[in-house]
């Protein structure tokens, strides 16, 4: 049993571990079939990986949209579409819009734009639901968005202060769009 949502966005096909070319082919898919008028910023433990010395595995791909919003419903297409074309390939991607984007080795208090503000996961014996309004002051925006206002430091960025700590990762952000051009 698989069952995983995000909002109102379901699947019940697990996903696979990502590689590159996979994950080329997505982002190739996702860029070609979509006007994506915003930077796009390929970062964490997969842009580690793949373009690093990381060893560590991971199951979802970090995507960081940044740029001036001009049409919420539309930016709720790229961050849905991007995700369920994830599914497809068989991944889970982890996509997201902020205004700046936020300084990993000197935490500060930061936004993202989210088409979500809940998940609810279950696989085999794990039957997990997250309110993200734990972790974040939500704001409900137009088109189904929503805006994490996240004032404290979470696990996620503890994690990745460690693992930079550690030699694991080197903060690998990559501009996805020059990435794709460069591949194919």
């Amino acid at each position: 049993m698989f069952y995983y949502r995000l909002g109102n966005l379901i699947t019940t096909q697990q996903w696979n571990r990502p590689t590159k070319e996979v994950f080329l082919q997505w982002a190739k898919e996702w860029l070609e079939n979509y006007q994506v008028d915003y930077k796009v910023t390929f970062f964490g433990c997969c842009a580690e990986k793949f373009y690093g010395d990381c060893e560590l595995d991971t199951w979802d791909i970090d995507i960081m949209l940044e740029g001036e919003i001009k049409d919420y419903q539309y930016l709720n297409l790229l961050l849905t579409e991007g995700t369920k074309l994830g599914y497809k390939y068989g991944l889970k991607i982890d996509i997201f819009h902020v205004n700046k984007p936020y300084d990993s080795k000197n935490w500060q208090p930061y936004e993202q734009i989210r088409f979500y503000k809940d998940m609810h996961f279950i696989k085999e014996n794990t039957n997990n639901k997250f309110d993200f309004t734990t972790v974040a002051d939500i704001e409900e925006l137009p088109y189904n968005l929503y805006k994490y206002k996240r004032k404290r430091k979470s696990g996620s960025y503890e994690k990745f202060k460690k693992r930079l700590k550690h030699g694991f990762y080197k903060d690998i952000r990559l501009d996805l769009k020059e990435l794709i051009n460069e591949n194919y």
